[in-house]
C-alpha cells in the first residue's frame, strides 16, 4: 500500500517502507550535496539508509548554497542546533583578543559585516 509525503511542500506518492536513502537514490541525488530534514529533524547522513518514511512525513531536501543559507540557518534554528554548539558565532564577552561584535545574530554576518 502507498504512502503519500510531502517533498519539499509537494505531495509524493512512495512504496511503504522506502527510506529516506532509497527516496535520494530514486531521484538520482547525491547523498553528500544535500541535508534531508524529515518532520522538523535533520536526519544524519549515516542514518538515510534506516530511516523509513511514515505517511504523512514532511520531508525537506535542503542544498548549501553559497550566499544563499538564510533557509538554512531558520531550519537549523527550528530543529534545536544552537549557534553555540560549534563555538561558531558567539555573542558572548570576547576572549584574548576577540572583537566584541555588539551582540549581533550570527557574529554580524547576517548584515553583510563578516569579521
Amino acid at each position: 500500500m502507498p504512502i503519500v509525503i510531502k517533498l519539499n511542500g509537494k505531495e509524493t506518492e512512495l512504496a511503504e517502507g522506502t527510506t529516506v536513502g532509497e527516496l535520494l537514490d530514486s531521484r538520482k541525488i547525491r547523498r553528500e550535496m544535500v541535508t534531508v530534514q524529515v518532520n522538523g529533524v535533520i536526519i544524519d547522513r549515516n542514518q538515510f539508509d534506516t530511516t523509513p518514511l511514515k505517511d504523512g512525513d514532511e520531508v525537506e531536501f535542503l542544498y548549501y548554497m553559497g550566499g544563499g543559507t538564510a533557509k538554512f540557518v531558520e531550519l537549523m534554528r527550528r530543529s534545536g542546533v544552537s549557534r553555540e554548539s560549534n563555538g561558531a558565532d558567539r555573542t558572548d564577552k570576547p576572549q584574548g583578543g576577540e572583537q566584541n561584535d555588539g551582540g549581533k545574530p550570527f557574529g554580524g554576518l547576517a548584515d553583510g559585516a563578516g569579521r
